[in-house]
């Protein structure tokens, strides 16, 4: 990933005292002028959305792993799609706050499935040790595939897409609605150690 040239790294927008935080990391770097994608500002109407645009020269990766770390009592959701979807899953994996990870087509950063079709991309998520550990630390992980929508580009599918804003709305709202929602009690986990 080359770094940003224009715009902020990462955009806040929303209510501060939200009981939710929204971390979206964007590999196609949205939100170049400041503001989140029109499709997500009714979604900052109710939560708090810190959007990252990657790739990042760390300054947004860094700024939102340290607002993760700082969060009081408030549940953290992390989104992403494709080739963000290692270091999404990293930043998960190492904060207690974090209640749900949502990824459209994921991939790998290497690139390696470009062009590859859902099947292909669903086997290599399947298979990726980090998911494994979320699930083990109680983190409602969900995929989206957009192999059925008509894109003007190849997969991964934008963040932005009406259709992908639906799709987070309904996760986050199956999500407040689980026995037990509220703020994680869970402990801090070692990355490192999952598997």
């Amino acid at each position: 990933m080359t770094a940003l040239t224009d715009g902020p790294a990462l955009v806040w927008r929303g209510d501060h005292d939200a009981a939710d935080v929204v971390a979206v990391l964007d590999p196609a770097g949205e939100a170049s002028h400041g503001e989140l994608p029109a499709t997500w500002r009714p979604v900052a109407d109710r939560l708090l959305v810190g959007w990252v645009r990657l790739p990042a020269d760390g300054a947004g990766i860094a700024a939102i792993d340290s607002a993760l770390s700082r969060l009081d009592g408030q549940r953290a959701h992390v989104v992403t799609s494709g080739p963000a979807t290692e270091v999404a899953l990293w930043i998960a994996a190492t904060h207690t706050a974090v209640a749900s990870f949502l990824v459209v087509d994921p991939e790998p950063c290497d690139g390696s499935l470009d062009g590859a079709d859902g099947s292909a991309r669903a086997r290599w998520w399947d298979a990726l040790p980090g998911r494994a550990a979320l699930a083990r630390a109680d983190v409602e992980v969900k995929t989206f595939y957009s192999d059925g929508l008509e894109l003007c580009t190849a997969a991964p599918a934008p963040l932005g897409l009406p259709e992908v804003v639906a799709w987070v709305e309904r996760a986050l709202a199956d999500e407040s609605n689980q026995p037990g929602a509220g703020t994680p009690t869970r402990s801090p986990r070692d990355w490192k150690g999952a598997s």
